[in-house]
């Protein structure tokens, strides 16, 4: 049996990619995206974290400005929509 190595930063760059679609009927394949490049990440060092792709775009900023409520959420949006550092 032959080995194959895969780049890990062009693998986490497309599933990046896949993890930030806004299209609602595809939540859950984006759950699946997630915990295989979480895994994969984790299994060859390279996890940095990740982040929600809505807090990261405005979300963050409106939260503050709404002066940091306790509950975050509304703030997030689709949490299935992930970035992985």
């Amino acid at each position: 049996m032959s080995r194959k190595t895969v780049n890990v930063k062009e693998y986490k760059a497309r599933i990046n990619t896949l993890l930030a679609d806004k299209r609602p009927e595809y939540a859950e394949f984006r759950k699946g995206l997630a915990v295989a490049l979480a895994e994969a990440l984790h299994m060859t060092d390279n996890y940095n974290g990740f982040n929600y792709v809505e807090w990261m775009g405005g979300g963050y900023e409106q939260w503050k400005a709404d002066g940091k409520p306790s509950d975050n959420r509304p703030y997030l949006g689709d949490m299935t929509r992930v970035f992985y550092f």
